[in-house]
């Protein structure tokens, strides 16, 4: 278990000899040393800025980095106890719609709501972890991934690029922490749409 004593807009400073004596410049390094990352917003922000400040445009930067780097990335609002029982529905959509728009790139982020104070949901906390990490080490059969690829097709076909109709031949997984595929098309990497190719990631999650 890594805390990182908080995280400031110099967490991509590239590093220095000290980059733990100042809060945030081991994140990086923290980051990929993890297998589940938390990211950690004040659910009392949201009442005392803007909307767009639970979370802020940083910390939806910091979220997708994790992303980026292949690691499990849940998100804890914590301090809900200090939101008023009356406001908390209010507050819940805005901040998962928030969400919602800033990770657009990863669907399915579990979001918990919780208070470390009065130790609210922090089992839900440690279940969604465990549960993220089991789905994050597993490893499918190419028999299951090639059935679900062609029903998949079926219902969401290829599109056309170049005159040419874009599909996929096949698809096996090469490894797992993080998943990671390959897939044989009839088109080069390059020419293969993008869109279509995220499309079938968020299908995968």
């Amino acid at each position: 278990l890594i805390d990182t004593c908080g995280v400031y807009r110099g967490w991509q400073y590239p590093g220095t000899t000290s980059e733990f004596l100042e809060p945030g410049m081991g994140t990086r390094k923290a980051i990929r040393r993890s297998h589940v990352c938390v990211l950690c917003i004040d659910a009392q922000r949201y009442r005392k800025m803007t909307y767009n400040s639970c979370p802020s445009k940083f910390e939806i930067r910091l979220g997708n980095f994790v992303a980026e780097e292949g690691k499990c990335l849940v998100i804890a609002v914590n301090k809900w106890d200090l939101v008023a029982e009356e406001d908390q529905p209010k507050y819940r959509d805005e901040i998962l719609k928030r969400i919602t728009e800033g990770f657009s790139d990863i669907k399915g982020v579990p979001v918990v709501f919780m208070s470390a104070k009065y130790n609210l949901n922090l089992p839900m906390l440690m279940t969604r972890s465990l549960a993220l990490y089991k789905r994050w080490s597993a490893r499918l059969p190419t028999s299951r991934l090639n059935s679900w690829l062609q029903a998949w097709m079926l219902r969401w076909p290829p599109p056309w690029r170049n005159g040419q109709k874009c599909s996929v031949k096949y698809m096996t997984q090469t490894r797992s922490r993080p998943p990671t595929f390959v897939l044989w098309t009839n088109s080069a990497y390059g020419e293969f749409p993008r869109n279509y190719l995220r499309q079938m990631q968020n299908a995968i999650r």
